[in-house]
């Protein structure tokens, strides 16, 4: 993985308290088996000071995909976390979430997304 700062996280729009104090990275992920990249926006805390980890990077993914796998529609997705059917940010969001799912997939295959979301202890 190579990270550099990013100004913002794209996917991130909606808090803008947070987004203005927060360190924002943009990572390149390449699986080990020559499927390409992954290009994905992460973001820390003001508290944090060093590039993040591969494992944090993973980790977050992970939740993220987890999202729209556990959920298999917009409905089901706001059901879950208490959102509106009509939140443009939720809409999103839930996009976003979907995106990131297509692309890992890519990079490691649809099996291995499945481990990753349901065997893989996080950290």
């Amino acid at each position: 993985m190579m990270c550099e700062r990013a100004v913002a996280n794209p996917n991130m729009a909606a808090d803008k308290k947070f987004t203005a104090t927060a360190r924002h990275w943009r990572c390149v992920l390449k699986s080990s088996k020559s499927r390409g990249t992954m290009l994905v926006y992460f973001s820390q805390g003001s508290a944090h000071t060093v590039e993040p980890t591969v494992q944090e990077v993973v980790d977050s993914l992970a939740v993220d995909v987890s999202v729209v796998i556990d959920n298999q529609s917009f409905e089901d997705f706001c059901g879950e976390f208490g959102y509106d059917l009509d939140s443009i940010k939720a809409l999103r969001t839930y996009e976003a979430c979907q995106r990131e799912l297509g692309s890992l997939q890519r990079l490691i295959g649809e099996s291995a997304v499945k481990e990753l979301v349901y065997e893989v202890e996080c950290l």
